[in-house]
């Protein structure tokens, strides 16, 4: 099992392409690994408010004849370029070996 007292950093990398070649050869030589991926550039979802931050329910805003959506608070992600950074973790132990097989 590897946990963060028996790992190290084997790359970083922010193309999917080449960190899927780097577990693809660990998974092949049955190497143990992790990865986490970083998601930067990424605006934190907020909540709006559809009709100026009041509460209300669907009801009163279809009886209105506004918007159906109207007082129902809608989840929005701020556009703009997402950026995923991929880290590959393996053993200690197999650092040396890991990182002869990847080319790193």
């Amino acid at each position: 099992m590897i946990n963060i007292f028996n790992r190290k950093l084997l790359c970083q990398d922010s193309s999917a392409e080449s960190a899927a070649k780097v577990w693809a050869a660990l998974r092949q030589a049955k190497i143990p690994y992790t990865v986490k991926t970083n998601v930067a550039g990424a605006a934190k979802p907020s909540v709006k408010m559809a009709n100026g931050g009041r509460m209300g329910s669907m009801a009163s805003g279809a009886s209105l004849g506004s918007s159906i959506t109207q007082g129902v608070p809608q989840s929005q992600f701020d556009g703009g370029s997402t950026n995923y950074t991929y880290f590959i973790y393996v053993n200690k132990k197999d650092y040396d070996k890991a990182k002869e097989l990847c080319d790193i």
